[in-house]
């Protein structure tokens, strides 16, 4: 386990960016995303 594992806050934002910057443009290549959408989940992060 890395250090930034351990640090709750910084491990979050560290998913938020990589989220908003790679997950989401990526989804959108195959299925548009909007904000009428709601979505449960995406992944399992910690798992």
């Amino acid at each position: 386990m890395q250090e930034r594992h351990s640090n709750r806050e910084r491990y979050f934002n560290e998913q938020s960016l990589t989220t908003e910057k790679y997950v989401i443009p990526y989804i959108n290549t195959v299925f548009p995303v909007n904000l009428a959408m709601t979505v449960a989940e995406i992944g399992c992060g910690e798992a």
